[in-house]
């Protein structure tokens, strides 16, 4: 009985270690790559997402268009914006209105806010600079092309500048910039499709104003559905509400 009993519990327990590696198997392949609960820790999103959101992101779509809200890896680190400009676009930021091939971005779901601090728009400034070399703001930016996929730029050092963190990605960040500029091809062709994100708090957001395009590979998945509110459970506002 007890030899008996001894291989009963050995079986159970084998049963049930296969069901655990089967259930982690299984969860580790679809979130990677269907679907995701993604948890929304930044205010760059409000009012749209607030900080404390859980969200369902669809990672099946992989066709992105604008107005999307998109989760994107940059270094290491997600993040949560709106797509403004698709690959070919042209973008222009005067006076806090976004222009897209000359014409105004409809901004229904765009929220701006005052800064509190001086700081927080000259530190901005200087992202944008140091990544575009241009003396642009938030508020006043471009105008700029977002590179498509085989699409060709006639090189100077101006342009360089202007997409030098496309390239170093696109180089694999093993880019020797003065070798680059010893030896400039007259036309660069980008190698991938790049998107433009915004945060809906436009001006408490740091996004592609400051850190560039974000390639298609960078892309996450799309944000569809808010579940619930993290620290306010209760709130009905948040229950199930569809992210537009």
């Amino acid at each position: 009985m007890i030899k008996f009993g001894g291989v009963y519990l050995y079986k159970k327990n084998k049963f049930f270690l296969l069901f655990l590696i089967s259930f982690i198997s299984l969860y580790i392949v679809i979130t990677k790559y269907f679907f995701e609960i993604y948890l929304v820790n930044k205010s760059s999103m409000e009012q749209t997402l607030s900080d404390g959101d859980k969200i369902f992101l669809n990672k099946c779509d992989k066709d992105f268009y604008r107005n999307e809200v998109l989760v994107f890896n940059d270094e290491n680190t997600n993040y949560i914006k709106r797509c403004i400009g698709l690959p070919g676009d042209t973008l222009e930021i005067k006076g806090g209105n976004f222009y897209i091939n000359n014409k105004t971005l409809p901004q229904k779901n765009t929220h701006s806010y005052f800064h509190k601090k001086k700081e927080a728009k000259s530190n901005s400034n200087l992202m944008i600079l140091l990544c575009y070399g241009k003396e642009w703001s938030p508020d006043n930016f471009g105008p700029i092309v977002i590179p498509k996929k085989g699409s060709e730029i006639k090189m100077s050092f101006e342009i360089f500048h202007l997409y030098k963190n496309i390239i170093k990605k696109e180089y694999g960040n093993s880019l020797n910039q003065k070798v680059f500029f010893e030896n400039m091809p007259h036309y660069y062709t980008f190698k991938q499709n790049y998107y433009f994100m915004v945060g809906d708090n436009i001006l408490n957001s740091i996004d592609s104003r400051m850190y560039g395009p974000i390639s298609r590979e960078q892309i996450i998945g799309k944000a569809t559905l808010v579940l619930y509110s993290k620290k306010n459970f209760l709130d009905k506002k948040k229950l199930f509400k569809k992210i537009e």
